[in-house]
């Protein structure tokens, strides 16, 4: 069975208040320390259909995938 790490969420009352750019932040600075992590966004706000098929992505999800 493997193993389960933890899991922050991170949320607001404001839409566009930096959650993304803060949770890119904290994700690289702990990328750098070794630790492997996986990113999430359970909500979109802004999605684009991606060519090669009909997978819609959100455009903050894709941009950390890069």
């Amino acid at each position: 069975m493997g193993h389960s790490g933890a899991t922050l969420l991170v949320g607001s009352c404001e839409p566009f208040s930096g959650k993304s750019a803060l949770v890119m932040g904290l994700v690289q600075q702990l990328r750098d320390k070794g630790q492997s992590l996986r990113y999430g966004k359970p909500l979109a706000t802004s999605i684009e259909q991606q060519t090669s098929g009909d997978t819609l992505i959100d455009d903050d999800v894709r941009f950390v995938g890069e």
